[in-house]
């Protein structure tokens, strides 16, 4: 997810008590705040949140523990990621069960420091702005260069199909893949394209790596595009892939595919 960011986060020692803590939730309009050590302010050993309000609220009405010390009923620790690592955050706080991942990074020394929170509403709030720029990316798209697409697996057939058709002069390769293939016939209609998007998921390696050679081998070959499933390919075949990709000879894509980064590198070798 592109958009997605960590924002500022709000800190409070472990020795601020508990009502000051509410009312730093209340004044900054926020469900989180990180509980940092008191002999090492950089140390995140807890997290309160709007949840942990729920949960002690009645205890500290009852009991009148607004001046005790806020490490006494915080989450202790809380679960985190790198700044390295934001695409997973949705996954992270959905796996969890958590609504507030606070994201860290490393300095030279290895020490730990705060980078931000990232919220649920985080989360859905770029995947509205991803949404909606691919929205306006399927809308400006033409059909003035012919996009062909080879896949065996027929749920990737009508993936792409629902992806690109109506928007790009789309072209799926039929072929009968139960038959021995013919490189020569299918490398035809593959360098009269101007962009080839080559699902590898259920071919054959005796067939993939020597068919992408031909292609590019030609000197006037499509832009292309490797689409594939890491956990259906051996290491050596994906970092094979990688290294292609990695000379700008094609474009690689791991499964599951950022939709709007697939789509925009696609435009742009459209409009090239």
């Amino acid at each position: 997810m592109p958009n997605l960011r960590p924002s500022p986060a709000l800190t409070v020692s472990e020795h601020t008590s508990i009502g000051e803590t509410i009312q730093t939730l209340i004044d900054h309009k926020v469900g989180s705040v990180i509980v940092t050590s008191y002999s090492a302010p950089h140390k995140i050993i807890g997290i309160f949140t709007e949840r942990d309000l729920l949960k002690w609220v009645f205890d500290f009405k009852d009991n009148n523990q607004w001046n005790v010390a806020i490490g006494t009923v915080m989450t202790k620790k809380p679960i985190k990621l790198s700044i390295l690592e934001l695409d997973q955050a949705n996954e992270v706080m959905l796996k969890n069960n958590i609504r507030h991942l606070p994201i860290v990074y490393h300095d030279d020394d290895g020490e730990e420091h705060l980078a931000g929170m990232i919220s649920m509403r985080d989360a859905f709030r770029a995947l509205v702005d991803e949404n909606n720029i691919l929205l306006k990316k399927l809308g400006a798209f033409t059909s003035s260069k012919n996009v062909l697409v080879l896949a065996k697996n027929p749920l990737d057939q009508q993936l792409q199909k629902k992806v690109l058709s109506g928007h790009v002069d789309f072209k799926l390769l039929e072929e009968d893949f139960d038959q021995e293939l013919k490189i020569e016939k299918l490398l035809e209609p593959v360098l009269a394209s101007d962009v080839f998007i080559f699902d590898l998921d259920h071919l054959s390696v005796s067939f993939w790596p020597i068919f992408l050679k031909k292609i590019l081998d030609s000197a006037d070959h499509p832009d292309v595009f490797l689409v594939f499933n890491p956990v259906l390919h051996e290491k050596k075949n994906i970092d094979a892939i990688m290294t292609i990709a990695a000379g700008k000879a094609v474009h690689a894509f791991p499964k599951p595919v950022s939709l709007l980064q697939y789509l925009t590198q696609i435009e742009k070798s459209m409009k090239a």
